[in-house]
């Protein structure tokens, strides 16, 4: 189901476990470095992509669904923490800088402002809010959050890491929407 013959899937299962093996002893402290997560994320991702686990409920599609759904999953997850260890040692305004850089190679993405409405569902379902949530690359605006009833809650500064997921999360965003938008082109080819 993983789309690879079964022997050279075997092996990639075989190479993500000694992988594992590898970073066992990294993982297993109070805290693990996060190069040595995203490795561990990788050989998970790997594991996985190559049909390493165990998908046995539901018909065949949902559990080709399922598998692939995790891959992504994992798959952001590395995004993460790879913009995690990115963001060590560089101050918001450096960061900021090098998104605004970095923004400036995409064909035609500006990725770093934008908006977006979030619904929260606490434990108690009655009392749902939802927040807008502006983030804007320049450190001279900070990430504003306004609620739609009650008090809204105070804007919080955010981190270098924090700002570039967020950098990284809009651009993925902006590059799926360019899709959905260009796919009229295929349409008249």
């Amino acid at each position: 189901m993983s789309g690879l013959p079964e022997d050279i899937a075997t092996q990639v299962r075989q190479l993500a476990e000694q992988l594992h093996d590898v970073l066992g002893k990294q993982m297993a402290g109070a805290d693990p470095a996060p190069e040595a997560q995203l490795l561990w994320q990788a050989a998970k991702l790997v594991n996985t992509a190559a049909g390493g686990l165990d998908y046995a409920t539901g018909s065949p599609a949902d559990q080709r669904f399922s598998r692939w759904w995790d891959v992504a999953d994992i798959g952001s997850d590395i995004a993460g923490t790879a913009m995690q260890i990115a963001a060590q040692g560089l101050t918001v305004e450096h960061a900021a800088a090098q998104a605004e850089s970095f923004g400036a190679l995409d064909a035609g993405f500006t990725t770093t402002i934008g908006t977006a409405t979030v619904r929260l569902y606490p434990k108690d379902e009655e009392s749902t809010q939802t927040l807008t949530v502006t983030v804007d690359a320049d450190p001279l605006h900070p990430l504003t959050v306004t609620a739609d009833h009650g008090a809204a809650p105070t804007p919080r500064p955010y981190t270098s890491a924090s700002l570039l997921r967020v950098d990284q999360a809009m651009r993925r965003l902006g590059q799926a929407l360019g899709g959905v938008v260009d796919h009229q082109d295929d349409d008249t080819a």
